[in-house]
């Protein structure tokens, strides 16, 4: 490879555009105390991990208890007209004898189901 060498209004050039300049009289660096790297850009969670998410923080729930879920930006009436009957569910899932594990992984691929296909009110049976 040869070395090019720039012509004189080249170096004019880049003289004009940089200005005046000076030596600089020390070559060490100044410590600006310690430079964090920037962190990793962490992926958005996929339904199926925010839902995981949302079963794992759930309690446990007793034989007699009674578990009720509204989602944000739901009125506050909307679970009391369910409970009458007018809210028909559009998807329904029995999890009777199932395990705790299996039951988990299929209320998880339900809900992602639902969520993807539009479903607005669900009925899920536990076991």
């Amino acid at each position: 490879m040869t070395k090019k060498i720039p012509s004189v209004e080249d170096c004019d050039l880049f003289r004009d555009a940089v200005g005046k300049v000076r030596s600089v009289k020390n070559d060490k660096v100044q410590d600006l105390g310690q430079v964090r790297p920037k962190p990793s850009p962490k992926p958005r969670p996929t339904i199926a991990q925010e839902l995981r998410v949302e079963v794992e923080a759930m309690p446990a729930v007793g034989i007699e208890d009674e578990l009720s879920f509204v989602g944000a930006g739901v009125a506050k009436n909307s679970l009391v007209r369910l409970r009458q009957g007018y809210f028909a569910p559009e998807a329904e899932m029995d999890l009777h004898g199932l395990t705790s594990n299996a039951a988990q992984r299929e209320l998880l691929v339900f809900l992602r189901e639902c969520v993807r296909s539009g479903c607005r009110c669900v009925h899920i049976v536990h076991g």
